[in-house]
C-alpha cells in the first residue's frame, strides 16, 4: 500500500498515511488527535525539492518508523519536495492571490493546509457526523409489551361487551318486556323497553332449551320437565321454576300472559308453534300452578319467595283438539312451546320494575307423554 508523510499540527510529529485516506480525517498514532489531511491530488506529481525539517530536527519526508505508519503494514516510500509543477497544482487549486497574499475561497473550496493541521477538540463533536441511535435488541420486546398490553385488555373488553352484553340486549327483544300485573295491589304496567315486539319474532338460540334443561331467566331458574298429552286431547307443559333471588318474591306468571281474544290486533307470546309452519299456531291456554310434579295436585297461588319452588303447568284451548294439537301429536318433527315468565325485579330509572322474559321449549313428536284414558 503506497502511503505518504505528514506532519501532526498537535503534537509536530510525523506520521505516515495510505493515500487512499487523503482528503479525509484520520487520527495520529502518537497524540491520538483527529487530522485533516490534504486532498489527494496535491500529490499527484512526483516530489524533487529538498524536505524541510521540523523544529524537533526531523524531516517530515524521512523515511518514517515502521511504527508510525497508521493505515497499512507496507513501509512508505520517500516523499520528494514537489515540484514547481505541483506548486502551480497546488496554487490553481487553492487559487492564492499573490498581490493580497490571501487564499480566495473557490466555489468548492479544498481543505486548507493549515486548517487541516488542526486539531479537533475531542469534546467537540458537532464537526463530526452523528450517528442513529442504536438500541439493545432486548429493550424493544419490552418497550412494545408497554403499548401491546393495555390496547389487548382493552380490546378483549370491548369484544366481551359486545358478544354478551350490547348484542343480546340490542338483538333480543324479549330480554325485557312489560309486565302487565306488576305488583299485587294490581298496578298500571310499567314498560321495560320502548316498545313490544311482535308475538312471534324469532328467538335467539340462547333462550330456546330442550325437555330436561334449566335456564336462568332473571331471578327465576325454569326447568322443563315434560310435555304430555291428555287423556281429553289436550298437550300439557310443565315446567319447575324456582326462586334464586335473596330479597324478592313473585308468581312465575299471570294469566294476563296466556290469554288470547280472536278478533283482536294483540297475541300473546305464550303460545304453540310448529318449527317448519305446517301447523297453525296454538294460541292461549291455561294457567296453573301445583307444588309437587303430579300434575293433578293444582294449586291456585304459585306465589314463590326465595328459594322457593312451584310447577308451572300450561295446558292448550279445548278449541285446538281437534285438528293443532291431533297433528302436533301424529307429526314426526320438532316443535316450540314459547312461554313468557317473569324475571323479578330490574332497575328503570333508578327504580325497580317488575320485568318478564320470553323462552322457548323445544320437543319432537316422540317426546310426548300420552296419559291413558279413563
Amino acid at each position: 500500500m503506497e502511503t505518504v508523510q505528514l506532519q501532526c499540527g498537535q503534537c509536530k510529529k510525523v506520521m505516515a498515511i495510505g493515500v487512499e485516506h487523503l482528503g479525509g480525517q484520520v487520527q495520529c498514532p502518537h497524540c491520538r488527535c483527529v487530522v485533516q489531511t490534504p486532498p489527494r491530488s496535491a500529490f499527484s506529481a512526483a516530489v524533487t525539492e529538498a524536505p524541510s525539517v521540523d523544529a524537533s530536527g526531523e524531516s517530515i519526508f524521512s523515511p518514517q518508523d515502521a511504527t508510525d505508519v497508521v493505515f497499512g503494514n507496507k513501509a512508505a516510500p520517500k516523499v520528494e519536495l514537489p515540484t514547481k509543477a505541483l506548486h502551480e497544482d497546488i496554487d490553481e487549486t487553492l487559487k492564492i492571490d499573490p498581490r493580497a497574499k490571501e487564499v480566495s475561497r473557490p466555489r468548492k473550496p479544498a481543505p486548507k493546509a493549515e486548517e487541516a493541521a488542526e486539531p479537533v477538540d475531542e469534546a467537540d463533536l458537532s464537526t463530526l457526523k452523528r450517528e442513529r441511535p442504536v438500541y439493545d435488541r432486548g429493550v424493544m420486546p419490552l418497550i412494545a409489551m408497554i403499548f401491546l398490553i393495555p390496547y389487548a385488555i382493552v380490546t378483549t373488553t370491548f369484544i366481551v361487551y359486545l358478544v354478551f352484553f350490547a348484542k343480546q340486549g340490542s338483538n333480543d327483544p324479549y330480554e325485557f318486556l312489560n309486565d302487565p300485573m306488576p305488583n299485587p295491589n294490581k298496578g298500571g304496567a310499567k314498560r321495560v323497553s320502548k316498545a313490544q315486539p311482535v308475538h312471534n319474532h324469532p328467538l335467539l338460540a340462547h333462550r330456546v332449551v330442550p325437555i330436561g334443561k334449566p335456564i336462568q331467566v332473571g331471578d327465576l331458574l325454569v326447568t322443563p320437565e315434560r310435555i304430555q298429552l291428555t287423556s281429553e286431547g289436550d298437550l300439557r307443559l310443565i315446567l319447575r321454576a324456582k326462586n334464586t333471588s335473596s330479597n324478592t318474591a313473585f308468581e312465575p306468571m299471570s294469566d294476563n300472559f296466556v290469554r288470547y281474544v280472536a278478533n283482536r290486533d294483540s297475541k300473546p307470546f305464550t303460545f304453540l308453534e310448529s318449527k317448519s309452519r305446517s301447523v297453525s299456531e296454538v294460541l292461549g291456554g291455561y294457567l296453573g300452578y301445583a307444588k309437587a310434579l303430579n300434575a293433578n295436585e293444582h294449586t291456585g297461588n304459585g306465589y314463590i319467595r326465595p328459594n322457593e319452588q312451584v310447577f308451572v303447568i300450561l295446558t292448550t284451548d279445548g278449541a285446538y283438539r281437534a285438528q293443532e294439537v291431533a297433528q302436533i301429536a301424529a307429526k314426526n318433527e320438532s316443535f316450540l312451546w314459547r312461554v313468557q315468565l317473569r324475571r323479578g325485579l330490574v332497575k328503570l330509572s333508578g327504580k325497580d320494575v317488575s320485568a318478564t322474559s320470553v323462552i322457548g321449549v323445544e320437543f319432537s313428536n316422540a317426546e310426548i307423554v300420552r296419559e291413558k284414558k279413563t
